[in-house]
């Protein structure tokens, strides 16, 4: 009997871990219902999925999340437009795509046990799971803010220190804000390290001067963009607690909470 040697052994290990995560994030995933904000980011991704724009029952647009609400509203035309699952997979498959991330990433780092450790933790960890099951923007958030701070940490590297992986993190780091404002809080991750590695004074003004740039669009792109339809409301003068329903059968329990 042939005997298996090691690297055949660490990735049978982290096969069956990945593959155990996978389960836990994918089985039975339209149980229990929609539940908490999920109907504010479902509902106007059924009106994209229906041809009616990113908008609620009441006709406000909601331009949060735009990319998760694309990535819902085509998940709802394939696997059916008043299924609670629908919602659900584009959660779930970056869930369990940030796993995959995670080790990759930390091992090209830090090692394969440093990895093993990090996507064992991240892979039966309650409150990933629980994100990875939620037709929220939050999951995906995640999946780009990790590759974010991984395309910062290259950028730091002794190995790669080259410029695009610095136009990477910019790109990811974008593209977390669109998914939610709270991708603000790892911005820091471009420019920290400049103060505690080996000071080089070109890369810590460049990383420094981005890290302000992005901060700031972000703030704009907030303010400006994503909060005008609330203040439009506000203005005519519309309750923004005001709470809406609609019958569509099936599953889908359209609950709106306008506002929020």
């Amino acid at each position: 009997m042939p005997v298996l040697n090691q690297d055949t052994i660490n990735t049978i290990a982290i096969v069956l871990i990945i593959a155990m995560g996978s389960y836990f994030r994918l089985v039975d995933l339209g149980n229990p219902g929609f539940w908490g904000d999920e109907d504010t980011s479902s509902l106007p991704a059924k009106s994209f999925a229906l041809g009616q724009g990113s908008k609620f029952v009441s006709g406000m647009e909601y331009r949060r999340a735009l990319p998760h609400t694309y990535l819902m509203a085509w998940s709802a035309k394939i696997l059916g437009i008043n299924k609670d699952r629908s919602y659900r997979i584009p959660s779930a498959v970056l869930g369990i795509a940030t796993l995959l991330l995670v080790y990759f990433g930390t091992k090209r780092f830090f090692g394969f046990y440093v990895a093993l450790v990090a996507t064992i933790l991240l892979a039966f960890s309650e409150w990933h799971i629980i994100l990875s099951r939620t037709a929220r923007m939050y999951g995906p958030l995640l999946f780009f803010s990790t590759l974010f701070c991984f395309a910062s940490l290259a950028w730091y590297s002794t190995i790669t220190k080259r410029l695009h992986y610095l136009f990477y993190a910019c790109l990811f780091y974008v593209i977390s804000s669109t998914f939610s404002f709270l991708a603000i809080t790892v911005l820091p991750i471009l420019f920290l390290p400049s103060i505690f590695s080996k000071f080089d004074k070109a890369r810590f003004f460049i990383s420094f001067g981005i890290t302000t740039l992005l901060g700031v669009l972000s703030i704009l792109y907030f303010n400006i963009f994503l909060n005008q339809p609330y203040t439009d409301i506000k203005n005519a003068g519309d309750s923004s607690s005001e709470l809406l329903t609609e019958s569509t059968g099936g599953n889908f329990e359209a609950l709106e909470r306008l506002g929020i």
